[in-house]
């Protein structure tokens, strides 16, 4: 398997905050899962008390619907932040990525996500579970369900144990893992496989 890859030092120096804040970047197209997103964040908001900041990058079809949502909604929190073009500075925004698509060929905004160091939260699909060990340097939970979404979302924001513990393995991931996806590394192993 020739994996996809990245520039890991574009990511390296993506920085933390204090207070966590949470995003999702991706086309805002039904099967990347942004409603979802933005239903949680509802849901982070009135079961749990907590609005943390958030932002929304991508365009696509859902756009508008997901603007007018917000709105009616009162979720004042949430920034949209339309095409990301550079992801690294994207990423400088963000202490949890979630990641709640429906569909996942490989899932490089994960890679990215994890080189950044950031807490990632994805749906449970085997593209995903290729990167993400539940638990130990991310977080899953089950197709389209907003309410287990939120509750991961609260326990990363409210328990600061549990959010280190997935940041330390996070660390370790990168250190084991992420010389393979080197885009470096990448383009060797084509070149090895076409000669």
């Amino acid at each position: 398997i020739i994996h996809n890859g990245i520039d890991p030092s574009l990511f390296k120096s993506v920085p933390s905050h204090i207070d966590l804040t949470v995003g999702m970047l991706g086309r805002l197209e039904p099967v990347k899962g942004p409603m979802v997103f933005v239903q949680a964040l509802q849901a982070l908001r009135d079961d749990f008390k907590l609005a943390p900041h958030s932002y929304l990058g991508g365009d696509g079809n859902l756009k508008s619907e997901l603007i007018d949502y917000a709105v009616k909604n009162k979720l004042t929190h949430l920034n949209f932040d339309g095409e990301v073009k550079d992801v690294p500075a994207w990423m400088s925004k963000v202490d949890i990525l979630v990641v709640p698509s429906q569909s996942e060929g490989f899932g490089i905004i994960i890679l990215e996500g994890l080189a950044s160091g950031k807490l990632v939260i994805a749906t449970d699909l085997p593209a995903t579970q290729e990167l993400i060990t539940n638990g130990v340097n991310g977080c899953l939970f089950p197709i389209g369900d907003i309410k287990f979404l939120a509750d991961i979302l609260y326990q990363l924001i409210a328990n600061p144990i549990f959010a280190n513990k997935i940041k330390q393995g996070v660390v370790d991931w990168q250190k084991q893992h992420l010389s393979d996806y080197d885009i470096n590394h990448v383009v060797h192993n084509y070149e090895r496989l076409f000669s």
